[in-house]
C-alpha cells in the first residue's frame, strides 16, 4: 500500500507534527478493520486505522468516517478517519499547550476536506 504523510519541514518523522494527514490507497476497497490488519502485518504495529471505540460521524462534506478522541498515539491525540472511493484519509491533532489556536485551524483543516467525482 501507498502513504503519503503531509507534515511541516521541521518535524521529522520521529516526532509528532501538531496535525498531521495521512493518505493510503485502498484499492481493494478493504474495510478499516481489513486494511489496518493488512498494514500491520505481523508487526503488530500499524497506522490504527481501525479502533473498536471510534465513533461513527458524518464529515462536513456528508462522508461517512470514525472519531476517536484519545487514540491510542505516543501521547494523547484525536483522531478522523474517513474512506473514500479507493482511498483513506486519516487526520490527527496532536494538542499542544503552547499553540493557543491549535484546535480551531484543525477544525477548519476538517471542515475544508471536499471530495469530487473524479
Amino acid at each position: 500500500p501507498e502513504v503519503l504523510e503531509f507534515a511541516p519541514n521541521n518535524f521529522s518523522m520521529n516526532s509528532n507534527p501538531p496535525i498531521k494527514l495521512l493518505y493510503y490507497r485502498n484499492l481493494e476497497q478493504l474495510t478499516l478493520q481489513d486494511l489496518d490488519k493488512k498494514l500491520t502485518g505481523n508487526s503488530g504495529e500499524g497506522p490504527g486505522l481501525y479502533q473498536t471505540n471510534a465513533k461513527p460521524v458524518t464529515m462536513s462534506n456528508g462522508i461517512p468516517g470514525y472519531y476517536e478522541e484519545k487514540k491510542n498515539c505516543v501521547s494523547i491525540c484525536q483522531a478522523y478517519v474517513w474512506l473514500y472511493k479507493d482511498k483513506v484519509f486519516q487526520l490527527i491533532n496532536y494538542p499542544r499547550p503552547e499553540l493557543v489556536n491549535q484546535n480551531e485551524i484543525f477544525d477548519q483543516i476538517l471542515s475544508t476536506f471536499k471530495f469530487s467525482n473524479q
